[in-house]
């Protein structure tokens, strides 16, 4: 994969969503445990119908009282309804400059491994399907995009690069669980996607109507010929090794790191 480093677009983009203190949203659909081990308790929890939201103070977090920065992290649930009402949420209401999100997937090709961690680059919304449209409208495409392959936020997938030192992969997302083998060899024959999981589509569409720029990162607790009785037994290390990539990017973030780009 070809990707062009800039700085200038690095500098502009912390002038333009965080000029003076970092305020990161951290959408995560289930795997709230995660965040807990690494940050413990929260600074602050807001309890609203239908969501909690916990902030952290990135200054505690990180040891550096001389720059300010926080992290609300929504509990979603699973599934891109509930991802794309809790990102909705976040940027209405703690008004959020990034929107994150972390968490498990299944691998669909052989060579992607469990406890495999990416950043995602391109994202389909394999469950959208409009095809008996006719051939105008190829499955996961939506019309406001190019492609059924929707490019993550650049300036983000850079940073992350640099910051986390995973690699990239194509991420399916849908309002289903890909389990069965053919399930999983189908959605790879179609999308050419790595992975596969249940809310980065709705994260992803909600942030760009916004304006918001997000960013990805997945574990993989499961892949081809992982038995479903094992999907639990894999979630807790998949989940903390994805988080601890998280945690490098939102560190590099809370502190405008330019030097990521070098």
């Amino acid at each position: 994969m070809e990707y062009q480093n800039n700085t200038e677009s690095l500098e502009k983009y912390i002038s333009e969503y965080v000029p003076d203190a970092a305020r990161i949203g951290l959408v995560v659909a289930v795997e709230m445990s995660a965040v807990k081990r690494r940050y413990g308790y929260a600074d602050e929890v807001f309890h609203h119908i239908g969501f909690t939201v916990y902030m952290y103070n990135l200054a505690r977090a990180f040891g550096d009282e001389n720059r300010q920065g926080e992290l609300y992290v929504i509990k979603s649930g699973a599934g891109e309804i509930n991802a794309a009402s809790a990102t909705q949420f976040l940027i209405s209401n703690y008004f959020v400059d990034v929107v994150l999100n972390f968490g498990v997937a299944g691998g669909l090709a052989e060579e992607v491994k469990v406890g495999d961690v990416f950043v995602v680059d391109q994202i389909v919304h394999h469950s959208f399907d409009c095809t008996e449209l006719g051939p105008h409208f190829p499955a996961g495409k939506h019309v406001e995009y190019d492609s059924a392959l929707i490019k993550t936020e650049r300036t983000l997938f850079e940073i992350a690069l640099k910051a986390a030192g995973v690699p990239t992969c194509v991420c399916a997302s849908g309002d289903r669980f890909i389990g069965m083998v053919e399930s999983r060899r189908s959605l790879r024959e179609q999308f050419g996607a790595d992975v596969a999981e249940m809310e980065a589509a709705g994260i992803l569409m909600t942030a760009d109507r916004n304006g918001v720029p997000s960013l990805f990162i997945k574990g993989v607790s499961d892949t081809v010929g992982t038995e479903a009785d094992m999907v639990a037994e894999h979630f807790v290390e998949a989940s903390d090794r994805c988080f601890d990539a998280m945690h490098k990017v939102i560190e590099a973030i809370y502190r405008y790191n330019i030097e990521v780009m070098e």
